[in-house]
Protein backbone atom coordinates (compact mmCIF):
# COMPACT_ATOMS: atom_id res chain seq x y z
CA UNK A 1 0.00 0.00 0.00
CA UNK A 2 1.05 3.60 -0.52
CA UNK A 3 2.57 5.54 2.17
CA UNK A 4 1.33 9.14 3.18
CA UNK A 5 4.09 11.55 4.24
CA UNK A 6 3.75 14.20 6.60
CA UNK A 7 5.77 16.70 4.30
CA UNK A 8 8.64 15.80 1.48
CA UNK A 9 11.28 18.09 0.24
CA UNK A 10 10.92 17.62 -3.81
CA UNK A 11 14.39 18.10 -5.73
CA UNK A 12 14.64 21.20 -7.63
CA UNK A 13 14.32 21.27 -11.41
CA UNK A 14 15.14 23.55 -14.25
CA UNK A 15 18.12 25.66 -14.34
CA UNK A 16 19.55 27.60 -11.60
CA UNK A 17 18.81 31.38 -11.16
CA UNK A 18 21.20 33.81 -13.71
CA UNK A 19 21.10 36.76 -10.96
CA UNK A 20 21.61 36.62 -7.53
CA UNK A 21 18.02 36.71 -6.20
CA UNK A 22 18.01 35.20 -3.24
CA UNK A 23 20.74 37.54 -1.86
CA UNK A 24 18.75 40.31 -2.52
CA UNK A 25 15.76 39.15 -1.22
CA UNK A 26 17.23 39.95 2.06
CA UNK A 27 14.61 42.89 2.87
CA UNK A 28 16.77 45.47 2.47
CA UNK A 29 17.15 48.30 -0.85
CA UNK A 30 19.47 47.17 -3.31
CA UNK A 31 20.74 49.32 -6.72
CA UNK A 32 21.48 47.28 -9.19
CA UNK A 33 23.73 48.99 -12.58
CA UNK A 34 22.29 47.67 -15.94
CA UNK A 35 25.53 46.24 -17.39
CA UNK A 36 27.15 45.37 -13.99
CA UNK A 37 24.38 43.27 -12.59
CA UNK A 38 22.05 42.35 -15.01
CA UNK A 39 22.30 42.40 -19.10
CA UNK A 40 19.11 42.80 -20.09
CA UNK A 41 16.67 45.28 -20.68
CA UNK A 42 15.65 47.70 -17.38
CA UNK A 43 11.83 46.69 -18.06
CA UNK A 44 12.71 42.83 -18.34
CA UNK A 45 14.90 43.39 -15.21
CA UNK A 46 11.81 44.94 -12.89
CA UNK A 47 9.31 42.22 -14.40
CA UNK A 48 11.73 39.53 -13.91
CA UNK A 49 12.06 40.44 -10.10
CA UNK A 50 8.62 40.88 -9.82
CA UNK A 51 7.95 37.24 -11.08
CA UNK A 52 10.92 35.75 -8.33
CA UNK A 53 8.76 38.07 -6.18
CA UNK A 54 5.61 35.75 -6.81
CA UNK A 55 6.94 32.03 -7.17
CA UNK A 56 9.05 32.47 -4.18
CA UNK A 57 6.56 34.84 -1.62
CA UNK A 58 7.46 38.15 -1.39
CA UNK A 59 6.22 41.65 -2.41
CA UNK A 60 8.29 43.55 -4.22
CA UNK A 61 9.12 47.29 -4.95
CA UNK A 62 11.30 48.61 -7.65
CA UNK A 63 12.12 52.12 -9.09
CA UNK A 64 14.30 52.68 -11.85
CA UNK A 65 16.79 55.39 -10.86
CA UNK A 66 19.96 57.01 -12.32
CA UNK A 67 18.31 58.22 -16.06
CA UNK A 68 16.89 55.20 -16.96
CA UNK A 69 20.63 53.13 -15.89
CA UNK A 70 19.72 51.02 -13.02
CA UNK A 71 17.20 50.08 -10.93
CA UNK A 72 16.26 49.56 -7.07
CA UNK A 73 14.95 46.66 -5.74
CA UNK A 74 13.42 45.48 -1.89
CA UNK A 75 11.58 42.16 -1.63
CA UNK A 76 9.67 42.04 1.44
CA UNK A 77 7.80 38.66 2.65
CA UNK A 78 4.22 38.86 2.01
CA UNK A 79 1.46 38.03 5.03
CA UNK A 80 -0.19 34.95 4.53
CA UNK A 81 -3.72 35.25 3.16
CA UNK A 82 -6.63 34.69 5.06
CA UNK A 83 -9.11 32.13 4.30
CA UNK A 84 -12.18 31.38 5.34
CA UNK A 85 -14.07 27.39 5.81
Amino acid sequence: MAERLEVFDFPKHGRPYKYEWKAWADGQPWKLVHGKDFTVGIETMRTNARSYAVKNGYKVKTAIVDDGTALVIQFAVTEPTKTSK
